[in-house]
């Protein structure tokens, strides 16, 4: 990249040459390009820059390209991870059985490397900005003890890669800097589930994505439920397949439900549930759904989720929930919680 920006810096500065001294030739015919070997350089320096501009063409990507693609492919991996979820038997037998959820299981977790491998690199790139802007402030400020007229009050170094406080396309505010967090609000320990620690042995999430995790729980405790919807939506968009995607996901059906939102509540909470069907939220979105149900004039699915509740986790305090919602869903018999 940098022997074809200066390629194309040394061909313009050949061609305003050239055109500088074509009047001076028309007028004097002092300046001759008689030299074939010279004017052959010329022509191959000039016709080599579309050739370089072509070959950089693969670098235009960005670091922001690379995490929309692996969002993209994480949310349609969900997506069909849920419609397998709900197609039932036949469609699980006809998806290949378990090795289709091996298989999924594969994808994801390759996803989750590649975005954190992504973070990484853009953790990597804000440091070096950060360092960077502070020795070109450092040397701006000695060049100006230097000069007598130069104002140090007057100093305001840019960042690199930006003007002023301007974030880098891409990448969140160089500066560090985060939203105020919301006031505490009155939502019950129910309604707002307790962080659970992550599974011995789990990649633990990055930095960025557990303060957005953290800005979005206030903003549910405070009940500012656009606020939250917004900062969960880009939550699992910017970090899908990571380790509080399915947290987040429950998180943003809570701020759904809240907004008024029920039917797209719904598929978050299976969406949350398909992303970890054993992780700490599964028994909560699995509840939470059962519920939504008869609101959205689906009864009967309810019947469906809390036998999944009762079977998979028997003894929670969700499964304790489902013979009265199973009762007044007429589901029939649901099996008891303890058993």
């Amino acid at each position: 990249m940098g022997r074809g920006r200066a390629r194309r810096g040394l061909s313009a500065a050949v061609a305003a040459a050239l055109m500088l001294a074509a009047p001076l030739h028309a007028q004097q015919g002092a300046i001759v390009l008689d030299d074939a070997e010279l004017a052959q350089g010329l022509g191959n320096l000039d016709g080599a820059e579309p050739r370089a501009e072509a070959a950089a063409q693969p670098d235009a990507a960005t670091l922001a390209d690379m995490q929309a693609s692996l969002r993209a492919v994480a949310a349609d991996l969900q997506a069909l991870r849920a419609e397998l979820l709900a197609s039932g038997a036949q469609g699980f037998a006809a998806a290949g059985g378990d090795s289709a959820i091996d298989r999924m299981n594969a994808m994801e977790a390759q996803i989750a490397a590649l975005t954190d491998r992504t973070e990484q690199l853009a953790n990597r790139i804000r440091q070096v900005v950060a360092d960077g802007s502070n020795r070109v402030g450092d040397l701006e400020f000695r060049l100006c003890e230097m000069d007598p007229n130069c104002d140090l009050g007057s100093l305001m170094t840019a960042e690199l890669g930006g003007s002023g406080n301007a974030a880098l396309p891409g990448l969140p505010n160089l500066t560090g800097s985060s939203p105020a967090p919301a006031a505490e609000g009155g939502v019950s320990a129910s309604t707002l589930p307790p962080i659970s620690a992550p599974p011995s042995g789990a990649t633990p999430p990055t930095e960025e994505e557990a303060r957005e995790y953290a800005e979005a729980r206030q903003a549910i405790a405070a009940q500012e439920w656009p606020l939250a919807i917004t900062r969960l939506t880009h939550l699992t968009e910017a970090h899908a397949g990571g380790p509080l995607t399915a947290d987040a996901l429950h998180l943003l059906g809570l701020a759904q439900q809240g907004q008024g939102q029920d039917r797209a509540a719904a598929s978050s909470y299976l969406m949350a549930f398909s992303a970890a069907p054993d992780g700490p939220s599964a028994p909560a979105s699995l509840l939470a759904l059962a519920r939504l149900m008869p609101a959205l004039g689906a009864a009967q699915d309810a019947c469906l989720y809390l036998d999944e509740l009762t079977r998979r986790f028997p003894g929670t305090t969700e499964a304790a929930e489902a013979p009265a919602l199973s009762k007044a869903a007429s589901c029939g018999t649901v099996a008891d919680s303890d058993g």
